[in-house]
């Protein structure tokens, strides 16, 4: 990648505003600097950073004492710029110092400044505002010619011609009437790229209607015919949307128009996104697992994986507990020959608690160890149950309060953070639970969440916050998710993990929480203010999925409901003792 040695700054609309791209590349330091300025924001359609199109934001950029240069602007008489000063200052390699605030850039005022042709005094062509505009007196080759542009009509009160100023008008007019010279082509061809993205059109799936289907236009040049023709279709003036009803058959005859025109078409519908998903079957998930074991522990590797497979353990449990027993079948061969008996176990458990790690790595250990004698090989009569554990800590889960909540699920600008703060604690899920949930899970009607598979593949119903349902209507109207309700980039595949930990770790930070939060510490705040509120504990043990009702106990330790109203000693005797010395 070559590194840039200034910032090209380019004006446009990006999200029904104007904005002004940062254009440059390879250039950390330059990066670092615009990352720090708050109003900065990265846009993954331009793929760069870009800033609000006013003063304010352009002083604040120049601020950082970065070199930038402003787009060139024409200076050819021919172009009609009445700015010459300016543009000729705007040519100079590398700006360093701010500019008068009528330098600020304006391609509109400049590069986009009215071109004209006049044809033997028959024929005057003018570009203004995005639009060109064709004076001729009657001529029927030429009012035929005109005819041919698309979207062309006659102004009566302008008594002239108009057509858009797109790319395909152009080519046309230049074809036909040689109107500009190449320099003037080139800038003009430029200038109306910037804006003329042709139709795109848009399908995804509306929480709110069911039975309809989102329909978005975006572009310079909207092409409504194929809608119009849809039976029972309608238009949301207050959104600027259409809708049109949920059948396949209407769907693929308005995708089969609008391709037949050359438009691009995105289908963020959630049968179209799981046409395209490719599922690893059982084998090839085990085969990934078996390439990571050494080769004289692939027998028991793949006995280890058949077994727990049949028996239908979660692959995240498979995964683990085939590491820890080949690694343990591994320190067998070559500590004792093979030999195993239960004073092996209690030297391996030994070895592994030496090491620095977590009571519950040990445990899992313990687990993995425990699960291959008694189904893998049980004639090693092994007794299972003299297989040492590590003494677990009882901790209690680090909670915080109302008010903390609140200003951490209120930190983040990004409309996609914010929402899985609020899911994950508005209904107690786990990160895998959120990470998991699809469109289908949520019912608007009922206002409940469904959650699927949870830990111990259990299913479970939570509640649809009333808050979290409003604000999840503009979140579907933005980021359009087609399968699951959080995805990444590419439309039907899940949200990472890492990336919800740091949503979390980034909103602790800025809402200055002391405490060690994670995902699930979201979880037991859920528990524990529900609890405060007087909810009965097996409500909540309903509301989390857990299949003992001890597990939900935990939660009664620090739930304030009754330890508000127990008066401290200290409290009872500095009161009787104020009390005493005023009689």
């Amino acid at each position: 990648m070559a590194t840039s040695t200034y910032i090209q700054l380019e004006k446009v609309q990006h999200r029904d505003k104007m904005v002004t791209l940062l254009r440059f590349a390879g250039r950390r330091d330059w990066l670092t600097k615009i990352k720090s300025l708050s109003i900065s924001k990265f846009t993954r359609t331009h793929g760069c950073y870009y800033i609000d199109y006013d003063l304010d934001a352009f002083n604040a950029f120049v601020q950082l004492q970065l070199p930038y240069r402003l787009p060139a602007k024409a200076v050819d008489n021919s172009l009609g710029t009445t700015q010459g000063s300016q543009a000729a200052q705007c040519k100079t390699d590398i700006a360093t110092t701010t500019p008068p605030p009528s330098s600020t850039i304006d391609p509109e005022q400049d590069a986009i400044a009215d071109i004209h042709h006049c044809q033997d005094g028959d024929l005057e062509i003018t570009y203004r505002n995005r639009y060109f505009y064709l004076t001729t007196p009657y001529d029927p080759t030429t009012v035929s010619l005109i005819k041919q542009l698309p979207k062309a009509y006659w102004h009566k009160e302008q008594q002239r011609w108009v057509c858009y100023a797109t790319v395909e008008n152009l080519r046309r007019i230049q074809k036909y009437w040689s109107c500009w010279t190449m320099h003037q082509l080139e800038t003009l061809t430029t200038v109306i790229k910037a804006y003329d993205k042709g139709t795109t059109v848009t399908l995804y799936h509306v929480p709110t209607y069911v039975q309809e289907v989102a329909v978005e236009l975006t572009g310079y040049r909207q092409l409504q015919a194929p809608l119009r023709r849809c039976k029972n279709r309608r238009y949301d003036k207050q959104v600027k949307r259409w809708y049109i009803p949920y059948q396949a058959s209407i769907i693929e005859q308005l995708i089969t128009d609008y391709k037949s025109m050359g438009v691009h078409v995105i289908n963020r519908l959630p049968e179209a996104q799981l046409d395209k998903q490719v599922v690893e079957s059982n084998g090839q998930r085990g085969r990934k697992i078996l390439r990571k074991v050494p080769a004289h522990c692939q027998k028991i590797a793949t006995t280890m994986i058949d077994a727990m497979i049949l028996r239908r353990h979660s692959w995240r449990t498979i995964e683990q507990y085939t590491r820890h027993v080949t690694k343990y079948y591994d320190y067998l061969h070559k500590e004792h020959e093979g030999q195993t008996s239960q004073h092996t176990i209690d030297l391996y458990m030994t070895i592994y608690a030496k090491r620095k790690i977590s009571d519950s790595l040990l445990n899992i250990v313990a687990s993995a160890l425990k699960y291959y004698y008694r189904h893998i090989e049980p004639h090693h009569q092994i007794d299972v149950t003299l297989v040492k554990r590590p003494i677990t800590a009882q901790r209690l889960p680090v909670i915080v309060s109302t008010k903390a909540i609140l200003r951490l699920i209120g930190t983040p600008t990004n409309l996609k953070h914010r929402n899985i703060l609020y899911v994950l604690y508005s209904g107690g899920l786990r990160l895998s639970e959120l990470l998991a949930l699809q469109l289908k899970d949520i019912s608007w009607d009922r206002k409940q969440i469904f959650v699927r598979g949870g830990k111990g593949k259990k299913d479970r119903v939570v509640m649809l916050s009333d808050v979290l349902s409003e604000i999840l209507q503009s979140y579907f109207h933005t980021y359009k998710p087609a399968v699951y309700l959080f995805e990444s980039i590419k439309p039907g595949q899940k949200y990472s993990s890492s990336s919800v930990q740091k949503i979390v770790r980034k909103a602790k930070k800025e809402a200055n929480i002391p405490a060690k939060l994670t995902p699930h510490s979201l979880r037991h705040c859920f528990a524990t203010h529900l609890h405060d509120e007087g909810i009965a504990i097996t409500h909540i043990q309903a509301l989390l999925g857990h299949k003992q009702l001890k597990t939900t106990m935990i939660y009664t330790h620090i739930s304030t409901k009754d330890t508000t109203r127990i008066v401290s000693p200290l409290d009872r005797i500095i009161t009787q003792n104020e009390e005493k010395t005023q009689e």
